[in-house]
């Protein structure tokens, strides 16, 4: 209808599919930078979020079925036909963002595994002609194609011709497996420089969940999941000087997270 070629194609709101931004087919590349149709697109995001919490719960049926969130819908088909080489971390981080709310709007907040699988590997969006997870930015690019912490292969993108390797970062920085919307960074938390968002998730993550009490360090069990053959002594390089010399004396303790904290 009202801004759409006759060459779109809408799907309708119950279809299966996985691609979250398919509600309509670009038919053309857009004018504006990816950055800048990101940032929009998670402003109006977030903003549509904000106007539809009410007593600190989102009425997600009523988000879902209002126009701006149709509007939404239609704008995420800018992302399909762009142009993302040379994109740096902080897009990405941002795109990843933006996959995993607009996931939260359309299937809900995760309440286990499964469902927490479904929102990191299923749920998608079509960016540059190539498919991106939650999942596959943050292991595929972010973290220089590592392997994501519950699988047995020995790369994200295990494919040597997947044309998203181009976008992979030559040498990742594992202290993006603590930048943990909700938890470790605020839920709308935009990204302008990637190595300061990476300082201050992990300040907080050390924070909330790495505790030295006697001769004891609890840590959390994601540090099984940092790329090193010394995760303690990775975990350690981000502590105060203090504290590095307490954990060389304590036993390690890991321990679960409470992903609802």
């Amino acid at each position: 209808k009202d801004g759409l070629s006759s060459d779109a194609f809408l799907f309708t709101f119950t279809s299966l599919t996985n691609v979250l931004n398919l509600t309509c087919i670009s038919d053309k590349s857009s004018k504006k930078s990816p950055k800048e149709i990101v940032l929009s697109l998670y402003t109006k995001l977030t903003d549509l979020i904000k106007s539809h919490t009410k007593d600190g719960k989102v009425d997600r049926k009523e988000l879902r079925n209002s126009r701006g969130y149709f509007d939404f819908l239609i704008e995420t088909s800018e992302l399909q036909r762009i142009s993302i080489s040379g994109e740096k971390e902080d897009f990405f981080f941002n795109l990843r963002s933006l996959i995993l709310l607009h996931a939260q709007v359309h299937c809900g907040l995760p309440r286990g595994c499964h469902s927490r699988f479904y929102l990191f590997n299923r749920a998608q969006y079509v960016v540059g002609m190539n498919h991106f997870s939650y999942s596959d930015i943050t292991h595929g690019i972010l973290r220089a194609n590592s392997p994501a912490p519950e699988s047995i292969l020995g790369k994200h993108f295990t494919d040597k011709k997947d044309p998203r390797l181009e976008f992979s970062l030559k040498k990742g920085d594992e202290r993006i497996l603590f930048a943990i919307s909700g938890i470790t960074i605020d839920s709308f938390h935009i990204c302008e420089d990637y190595e300061t968002t990476l300082n201050e998730a992990t300040k907080t993550f050390i924070s909330k969940f790495v505790k030295i009490e006697d001769d004891e360090v609890f840590v959390p069990v994601m540090l099984a999941w940092v790329n090193s053959s010394d995760r303690l002594g990775f975990l350690r390089s981000l502590m105060n000087p203090e504290d590095q010399e307490r954990m060389k004396q304590s036993r390690v303790v890991l321990q679960n997270v409470d992903w609802s904290t």
